[in-house]
């Protein structure tokens, strides 16, 4: 997650980019912003696999969902303008 955090600052996020202060407290919102991504991810894929679609459908559908909430979410709070 921290490496991935970096890339985010250096590339993605290269007009917002985070500095001092304001870089550890962007890696700190990162990680809960990560973690609930990552609890929606297993949630909706234990949700379609048990009610008993395959797993690769399980799958998907999950990292889709983890996806654009780790997106949207980083995008709204930790590298908020």
């Amino acid at each position: 997650m921290t490496f991935n955090f970096g890339l985010h600052n250096i590339f993605t996020y290269s007009d917002r980019r985070l500095r001092g202060v304001r870089l550890i407290t962007g890696l700190f919102s990162f990680y809960a912003v990560c973690m609930v991504g990552a609890a929606a991810n297993v949630g909706v894929g234990a949700y379609i696999h048990g009610r008993d679609h395959s797993w690769w459908l399980a799958g998907v559908a999950g990292a889709l969902i983890g996806a654009v909430w780790n997106f949207a979410a980083s995008s709204a709070i930790t590298w908020r303008r």
